[in-house]
């Protein structure tokens, strides 16, 4: 019960209502096995929206992913037609650059 209950308040905040073409960049939030045979229902929060990408999105695709992976899909009437996935354990994470200003840097 407990299981539902979480998988349904996470659908609660992606509606189907929702556009559901253009791009998405973003996080895999959850995954659930569709109807269909080999075929999976992704709920994606967007962490890029520039460019008019979407903010959330549900759609369906044959690819297997995993909660957490990044992802770069489009999607056409609630199917992903093309994904591109940064798998979690392949994340690397560089420090941040910082710069001096030329008052700050030492002779």
């Amino acid at each position: 019960m407990k299981k539902f209950l979480y998988l349904f308040l996470i659908l609660q905040t992606f509606t189907l209502a929702d556009n559901l073409d253009g791009y998405i960049k973003g996080v895999v939030v959850s995954i659930q096995e569709s109807g269909s045979k080999n075929s999976w229902l992704y709920s994606v929060k967007g962490i890029d929206t520039t460019n008019a990408k979407l903010s959330k999105a549900i759609f369906s695709s044959s690819n297997k992913l995993e909660k957490d992976d990044l992802i770069y899909a489009k999607i056409e009437n609630g199917v992903a037609t093309e994904i591109y996935t940064i798998k979690k354990e392949n994340r690397v994470v560089r420090p941040k650059t910082v710069v001096k200003s030329s008052a700050q840097a030492s002779p």
